[in-house]
């Protein structure tokens, strides 16, 4: 693909009393020659299509949120910013050292290169406060991250050794391959452009053809001869005078005796026949040569002439890419960097930025997802107590109702209608559980119970682990019984009146209940025989001793609840969390 489209146009010769077009800047090619070019045509940031519809309509809101002085002081950055954020973003040195040198002609000469981007006289960069519209900033602004990123990726590609890039690595300024680049680059120069490329200084020349001499060893006669041909073109004033001279060789070049320079014929046809003498030095050739005579050692500075102009050509060439890429760098950053400063100020009218708007997103979704997770354990504790539920009416004892059932429900939610609900199927049911000293409803208590408590002369509150199939009576008569020989029998009789269930609750895994005891006499004794003796009842409740205790927790718990209840209502706890067989379905 043919460079001439990619390359920006030298329109001038650059004069310092001729002051600069926009998107002008000087091209230095060395130090006797300075071009003027122009970067319309180099896609910088500045030239993004004007954005419409959604995305001009959110960032007028923001522009809107700005005064004029606040809007005017978020359009400045600093040559420190500028440099973080081109530090941050941009890996070659070369390019940097490239940004910077430009930041500093552009503030020292005040060029409009990357107009509507211009530094100030105080070193600020700013935007054009002409063309600061809402949607000219839009355009500006619009996909600068991305822009900046592509730029740089799409850069010529680097070496592997260094971060450099191609144009600013040493191998690329040593090198001079023959291509047809210096074609592009003579197509896009105006006249007078090509008028002083095509001028060659005595002392460039000269140097040349003493590197030319010296690679191709050349005898010292030959030698002679070719530096006289050297000086019948730059300081002769009449060579034709000389022995051997050829006019024609050195014909339409025109010569500048006192300024020791020529000038070269500007067509086309004259430069490529010229390079074209060039091509087998350029290509690396080391073959020896000789100069016999005038003419040609006259062949050999043309030679020379052909090497000094593909030269220059391919030193404009690479210059013009090295400061058509800083120019799109340094707007690329600017932009970059003058984005972000709008942002920051758009944001603290605000009073909230994107960052913060983010983690309330985020903070939304983990919310979400924790709730999810809080209705699966629900949904998951709901099935357990079901489960738990049907086998408590079951298979649960005195002390696993105490420690589970009890551990499931919180009592003290419940009112004291619905601690009057007894059940009267529930052969395990015991309503004095339910009634605490000093409760107001201690009447219901009777009429439903058919049962009168004494609280004072009761040492458990009426909580009898001998109160079978919930019959008050029976276990109010048990608990008057002295603990005598005859007591005993009288309560073992009594007890094995009745299913156990009971006693079954509070049974031990390594000791026998009272009822295990019972049913272990042998059926072919009387009746009269099945009883406990004295030590056996001792041992029994020696080795309970433990579950008598933890009962008693349990009472004065739930007293104290129960009274925390009358006094401040009931607690706000999920129901769905109440589990218990007590509780109203």
């Amino acid at each position: 693909m043919s460079y001439k489209e990619k390359l920006p146009k030298l329109v001038d010769v650059y004069r310092s009393s001729k002051p600069l077009d926009r998107r002008q800047l000087p091209l230095v090619v060395d130090e006797n020659l300075t071009l003027v070019m122009d970067v319309r045509s180099s896609g910088l940031v500045c030239d993004n299509p004007l954005v419409r519809g959604k995305e001009l309509e959110e960032f007028t809101k923001k522009y809107d949120t700005l005064s004029e002085t606040e809007l005017r002081s978020a359009l400045e950055i600093t040559k420190s910013e500028l440099m973080n954020v081109l530090n941050q973003n941009v890996p070659c040195v070369g390019c940097r050292r490239s940004v910077e040198r430009l930041y500093y002609q552009l503030f020292k000469l005040r060029h409009p290169t990357l107009n509507p981007l211009m530094v100030e006289k105080d070193g600020k960069i700013t935007i054009d406060e002409k063309q600061a519209m809402p949607q000219v900033l839009c355009s500006i602004f619009h996909d600068h991250s991305s822009r900046l990123a592509k730029l740089i990726e799409n850069q010529p590609k680097r070496s592997k050794k260094s971060l450099r890039c191609l144009l600013h690595s040493l191998d690329s300024q040593r090198s001079r391959p023959l291509t047809p680049i210096w074609r592009d680059v003579w197509g896009c120069m105006q006249t007078d452009c090509k008028k002083d490329v095509c001028i060659i200084e005595a002392p460039s020349l000269r140097a040349t053809l003493e590197t030319y001499l010296r690679k191709h060893r050349f005898c010292g006669e030959c030698r002679t001869k070719v530096l006289r041909a050297y000086t019948l073109l730059m300081e002769e004033a009449e060579p034709c005078k000389e022995k051997g001279y050829i006019t024609q060789l050195y014909a339409g070049i025109k010569r500048c005796l006192r300024d020791k320079h020529i000038h070269l014929p500007i067509q086309t046809d004259y430069i490529t026949k010229l390079i074209s003498r060039a091509e087998p030095e350029l290509l690396g050739s080391r073959r020896e040569r000789h100069a016999k005579t005038l003419e040609i050692a006259q062949e050999e500075v043309l030679t020379c002439l052909g090497i000094c102009m593909y030269e220059r050509l391919h030193r404009i060439y690479m210059r013009m890419r090295e400061e058509e890429c800083t120019c799109q760098v340094f707007a690329a950053v600017a932009v970059d960097t003058l984005s972000r400063s709008f942002e920051t100020a758009v944001e603290r009218k605000r009073g909230f930025s994107q960052l913060e708007l983010l983690y309330a997103e985020l903070a939304r979704e983990e919310q979400q997802k924790q709730i999810r997770k809080e209705q699966k354990k629900i949904k998951r504790k709901r099935k357990k107590g079901k489960s738990l539920e049907q086998d408590g009416k079951e298979n649960c004892n005195e002390e696993d109702f105490e420690d589970n059932c009890y551990s499931q429900a919180d009592l003290s939610c419940y009112s004291c209608e619905e601690l009057l609900k007894c059940d009267d199927d529930d052969d395990d049911y015991d309503c004095d559980k339910l009634w605490i000293d000093g409760c107001k409803c201690e009447e219901e208590k009777e009429e439903k119970c058919g049962y009168t408590n004494n609280k004072k002369g009761s040492s458990d509150y009426g909580y009898s682990s001998e109160n079978n199939n919930g019959c008050c009576e029976t276990a109010s008569l048990i608990s008057s019984i002295s603990s005598s020989p005859e007591g005993s029998e009288l309560a073992c009789d009594t007890c094995c009146q009745h299913d156990g269930d009971t006693l079954k609750r509070f049974r031990d895994g390594e000791h026998p209940s009272l009822q295990q005891m019972l049913e272990g006499c042998s059926e072919d004794e009387d009746d009269s025989n099945c009883k406990l003796t004295p030590e056996e009842v001792w041992e029994f409740e020696n080795n309970h001793k433990h579950l008598i205790e933890k009962r008693q927790e349990l009472r004065e718990a739930l007293k104290k609840r129960f009274i925390d209840f009358c006094a401040y209502g009931p607690l706000p706890v999920p129901r769905l969390l109440v589990q218990s067989k007590y509780a109203s379905n």
